[in-house]
């Protein structure tokens, strides 16, 4: 069996399971990455669709091992693992939650406001 060394004292085989099922299926309501069913679907938005600074982020560094050591061993664990470091990355990133268009200026503050004077319009 080949091995590749990924970090020190961590050694992980060349034969990996890509195609096993994310514990769940993710899919995200705001933000660039695509809807995520297998390993390999997550690989790739998160290679392909993160932008490059993102992956430095403590949270996707995180997500980053435990997806290769869930393709390694594609064991239930190590894949609930992954999913769940998965979910938590993009909801620190606010993309679990639907973007909201933001109110026309001036609308979000008085328009609660009894003191705030309103225009009429005829």
């Amino acid at each position: 069996m080949t091995f590749v060394n990924v970090a020190p004292g961590t050694a992980l085989s060349l034969s990996m399971n890509w195609n096993t099922e994310l514990a769940y299926f993710v899919t995200p309501k705001s933000g660039p990455m695509r809807p995520m069913r297998t390993l390999i679907d997550a690989n790739r938005a998160f290679l392909d669709d993160l932008p490059f600074g993102c992956r430095r982020r403590p949270h996707w560094a995180a997500f980053g091992r435990l997806l290769l050591i869930a393709s390694d061993t594609s064991s239930t664990i190590d894949v609930r693992l992954a999913t769940d470091a998965l979910v938590r990355a993009l909801e620190a990133e606010g993309w679990m939650t639907r973007a909201h268009p933001s109110p026309p200026a001036g609308l979000a503050d008085s328009a609660g406001d009894p003191a705030v004077p309103r225009k009429l319009w005829y």
